[in-house]
């Protein structure tokens, strides 16, 4: 992802879709990547199967600090199992940190928020959205056997 800039932190106007890939071989680079700004405007991420839940931890707590992402697709990303309280707080700090995401989509078929039984965690990370100034399109949908649940949120600053 370092060539995707040529500036540190100055994204330049790329779409990199690196979904259905094993990223955790190289997780490190790609956190490093994406926490020092060396990504494009636009990531998506689908269908990432991540067999450890600190990595995607340490995922989310690069993307609160990023200054180049604007749309990010990490929907259909699996985790081991059910995401913690820990791996809901760097949610929260993500929504509430983040000045750079406009679109933000963690929608679900055995994702993260669809099959996690995120509870009260999840509802926590939510509540930091009041923080956030940037984002406009938060995408969470799942589908429920044959009826679907979506949910989009919209926002608009007000200053």
């Amino acid at each position: 992802m370092h060539s995707m800039s040529r500036t540190p932190g100055k994204a330049r106007d790329l779409h990199l879709h690196i979904g259905q890939n094993y990223l955790h071989v190289n997780h490190r680079e790609l956190v490093e990547a994406i926490a020092l700004g060396l990504t494009p405007s636009h990531l998506t991420m689908r269908m990432v199967d991540y067999p450890k839940e600190d990595m995607f931890r340490e995922f989310i707590r690069a993307l609160a600090i990023n200054t180049t992402i604007q749309f990010l697709d990490i929907s259909k990303v699996s985790l081991p199992y059910e995401a913690g309280s820990e791996t809901c707080a760097e949610l929260g700090e993500l929504f509430a940190k983040n000045t750079t995401l406009v679109e933000l989509d963690l929608s679900g078929e055995q994702a993260v928020l669809e099959s996690a039984r995120l509870g009260s965690g999840i509802i926590a990370a939510l509540g930091r959205l009041a923080e956030n100034r940037t984002l406009q399109s938060l995408r969470i949908e799942r589908k429920l056997q044959r009826r679907q649940l979506c949910l989009r949120m919209s926002f608009t600053n007000f200053e």
